[in-house]
């Protein structure tokens, strides 16, 4: 199946992958097809892509951004992301309420730090 034929199967709201060079990857909202476009959206910005190839319309010859199609590989990269940031920020939180623990709390972050050493 061609690019072209697998953004025309797409329905108005699908995900589509959005993977650039330089600024890694964004999950956009597909809206619509053109004869020669693929059309999503992202924080209320339309961006067009090439719908046979699949490259962003309008960047420099240095600049590669692609769409492709939402797949479960995404899905996990996208999850393990999200488990990551939350992991990441409650970090940071028990940094700054570390003096408002009590021992047993205090035990449990102990063995989790010696378990990965």
């Amino acid at each position: 199946m061609s690019k072209r034929e697998q953004f025309e199967a797409l329905k108005e709201g699908d995900k589509v992958w959005v993977e650039s060079h330089r600024h890694g990857w964004s999950v956009q909202t597909f809206k619509r097809t053109t004869k020669t476009m693929l059309i999503t959206t992202f924080r209320d910005e339309e961006h067009r892509y090439d719908i046979d190839t699949g490259y962003k319309k309008g960047t420099d010859r240095w600049t590669f951004i692609t769409a492709e199609i939402f797949t479960e590989k995404h899905q996990e990269i996208v999850d393990k992301y999200k488990l990551n940031h939350s992991v990441k920020i409650s970090l940071e939180n028990l940094l700054e309420n570390y003096k408002s623990l009590d021992k047993e709390d205090l035990d449990v972050i102990l063995k989790l730090v010696d378990k990965h050493k």
